[in-house]
């Protein structure tokens, strides 16, 4: 059983490019960026997004061959 404490969730983790391009080369082996990166608005220009540590955490605990219902 895993338990996964307070995390900053997609609606809290507002990012810029070069942080979404960094989660990306750091955890684009899962090939599942898609599940916890998320395109937020244009704001002052720039092209925001959102995400989701809870999420990655997920995959690699899953990956990892912890059942989905031993992760809370």
């Amino acid at each position: 059983v895993c338990c996964i404490c307070p995390s900053i969730r997609k609606c809290h983790f507002e990012v810029d490019e070069d942080v979404k391009e960094l989660c990306e080369a750091i955890f684009g082996f899962t090939k599942q960026t898609g599940n916890f990166i998320k395109t937020g608005d244009i704001k002052e220009n720039k092209q925001k997004y959102y995400i989701d540590t809870v999420e990655i955490n997920k995959i690699l605990l899953r990956d990892l061959g912890i059942k989905e219902e031993n992760i809370i």
